[in-house]
């Protein structure tokens, strides 16, 4: 494997020395698409420009009418979308010259629309989490609707206020100035609505921000032909080779962090990104680089709990930060950036805790556990050293090792049993193997370091997880002891063993099937330890301390719960006053219960406890109440 990796970066050097391409862009069906709509006038007469895309599109509609070549479900509805525009387009305009023959170009369309149709059914456009979508969705169900084909979409209403969402903070207008800004990327989402004529200078080596879509655009939508935008076209066509082929090298990363103030975009003549400016100072200082500023990064990109990737972005983005996080803990004095490490570790530990890591640059969730597990390790390797002494210390004592370590024991558990991950991507397995690397490089004990070494050699490590589970929940027992007086007084409360067993409860129940989220988990633990102590506060303090004024108690804990004067800022709140009063009656109940069999005389009948209580009031009783809380 060494051989293999030395021989792909050896590769990678001979292309940097001989100027040749070290990438290239998949294929696109919607990038196709508007390729193919793209029409010419030449002597006079129209023709389409590029049949041979119109001939992709042909031959990579499905039989069920769809173009499914994307990764999720948004994918597959713009591709399609676009695909059965361009059928429309071609269609309507029969007359054009070097067209395609398409004898059966009805029923394609027929079927498009159907399964377009079906697609739109089943779209949950509020958990969708993809760049762009708000956009242009609305602009292709509008160019549709001129050729009559409507479709009826659920979630419409709110398509269409993300879209203003998004638009509001963007000044449509300042895309006419010389300032680039991500709309660029998106210019076939705004047809109809701008000057094509006022924006070809924008152009850089022929594309808009190396967008084909988005060049095929103006090239529809412009009145004068831009020869550069054709070019770029024909070539990304021919094999989508990327032109930046000397893109990472350090003269190039130093001349575009001068020209661009100190920030970075992902390619020449597009706007800067907090994602590609870190990930070029993490290259800079691994060349061992150190005179670049950082603050360019933070003036532009900081806000007040995160980082944006671009000042006009929707939401921001899990790896994005993490990339931030990296680049500001490379640099030789990071304990000059503390505040800002400690925001972007807060809102990484904060999303991670949610259980809602959706990245919107990457589709696979092990692509963010990897940057994730090698910038927190990262992070408390620095902090070890005594270079991060402003670091929040919850951060470093417990959210960031538990962080870690649940990252290890969910890469563990989805392992397959051929010991890849993600249906046996080799990318999705390098991702999540990289990741156990990093996390496994904080302090682990022998066993739980071996069970990682175990998953990335294809080793099986099921019964290992019992000691990942053990290891996680340490830090919740630090934090139940830092919070147990909040509500209840330690004073006669006695042993507290309890709490040794509640986080491993929770953390080794986590492990089998669909886990739970890190703050659920925790709230869980919480809960539990409030239950334990309530039970053990009504009978050391309440049932021994007022044991003759049980009747008061029981009238103060009504008063209380369902006093009308207390406010309510929540329409839950009334419920849980009233299961909560019935939790504590239960316990005064018991008690009283408690108190007349002790002072029985006689020898009870074997049975006649368990008869009583089977057959009285049994909701009355603690032990019938744990109800109080949903499990």
């Amino acid at each position: 494997m060494q051989d293999e990796a030395a021989l792909l970066i050896n590769g990678l050097a001979l292309n940097c020395l001989q100027n040749t391409p070290l990438s290239s862009m998949s294929n696109s069906i919607h990038d196709t698409a508007w390729i193919a709509m793209v029409a010419k006038e030449v002597d006079g007469r129209k023709q389409w420009l590029f049949p041979e895309a119109f001939e992709f599109l042909l031959e990579k509609q499905s039989t069920n009418g769809t173009w499914q070549a994307g990764a999720t479900h948004i994918d597959n509805i713009v591709n399609t979308a676009s695909g059965l525009l361009a059928l429309l387009k071609h269609h309507q305009h029969k007359q054009f010259e070097n067209g395609r023959v398409c004898f059966d170009i009805e029923k394609r369309i027929h079927e498009a629309k159907k399964a377009l149709g079906e697609l739109f059914k089943e779209w949950n456009v509020a958990k969708t989490e993809q760049v762009g979508f708000e956009l242009i969705v609305p602009t292709l169900l509008s160019m549709l609707k001129e050729h009559d084909v409507i479709f009826s979409l659920p979630g419409l209403e709110y398509l269409e206020t993300e879209k203003a969402r998004k638009l509001a903070k963007l000044n449509i207008n300042t895309i006419y100035s010389s300032t680039k800004n991500t709309l660029l990327h998106s210019l076939e989402a705004f047809g109809g609505s701008l000057d094509f004529d006022r924006i070809s200078h924008h152009l850089a080596n022929g594309s808009m921000m190396n967008s084909p879509a988005a060049t095929a655009a103006l090239l529809i939508n412009s009145s004068s032909w831009e020869n550069d935008a054709e070019r770029y076209l024909r070539k990304a066509l021919k094999g989508s080779e990327s032109s930046e082929s000397v893109a990472f090298l350090l003269d190039y990363l130093k001349s575009s962090f001068h020209d661009m103030d100190g920030v970075f975009g992902f390619s020449r003549g597009t706007p800067a990104d907090s994602d590609d400016t870190a990930k070029a100072i993490q290259i800079l200082q691994l060349c061992g680089d150190s005179e670049f500023n950082v603050q360019p990064l933070l003036k532009t990109f900081a806000s007040t709990d995160s980082f944006r990737t671009y000042p006009s972005e929707r939401n921001p983005s899990f790896s994005a930060n993490c990339n931030i996080l990296k680049a500001l803990l490379s640099t030789e004095r990071p304990d000059e950036y503390v505040d800002h490490i400690n925001m972007a570790s807060k809102f990484l530990c904060n999303t991670w805790d949610s259980g809602d890591v959706r990245d919107k640059w990457n589709l696979a969730k092990e692509y963010s556990d990897m940057l994730f597990c090698q910038a927190l390790s990262s992070l408390l390797r620095l902090w070890d050293t005594g270079l991060l002494s402003g670091l929040d210390p919850e951060l470093a004592a417990s959210r960031v090792p538990t962080a870690l370590v649940q990252v290890l024991s969910q890469a563990m558990r989805n392992q397959s049993a051929d010991g890849s991950w993600g249906d046996g991507s080799c990318e999705i397995s390098a991702y999540a193997i990289m990741a156990i690397i990093s996390a496994s490089q904080i302090p682990l004990p022998p066993t739980l370091k071996q069970a990682c070494i175990d998953s990335a050699t294809r080793l099986d490590n099921r019964e290992l997880l019992l000691k990942a589970a053990i290891i996680e929940g340490s830090p919740s027992l630090e934090s139940l002891n830092r919070i147990k007086e909040t509500i209840f007084p330690s004073e006669n409360m006695g042993s507290e063993k309890y709490l040794e067993f509640i986080p491993l409860t929770w953390t080794s129940c986590n492990m089998l099937g669909s886990p739970i989220s890190a703050s659920v988990l925790q709230d869980m633990m919480i809960i539990s330890m409030l239950d334990y102590q309530a039970d053990r506060y009504m009978e050391a303090v309440v049932g021994v301390e007022f044991k003759d004024e049980l009747e008061l108690i029981s009238a103060l804990v009504l008063r209380i719960c369902l006093a009308p004067e207390m406010p309510v800022s929540n329409s839950n709140v009334p419920e849980i006053r009233h299961e909560l009063n019935q939790f504590l009656q239960a316990h005064i109940t018991q008690l009283k219960d408690n108190q007349e069999l002790t002072s029985q005389r006689q020898r009870l009948r074997p049975g006649t406890l368990h008869d009583e209580l089977a057959e009285g009031p049994a909701p009355q009783h603690a032990f019938q109440q744990t109800s109080f809380y949903e499990w």
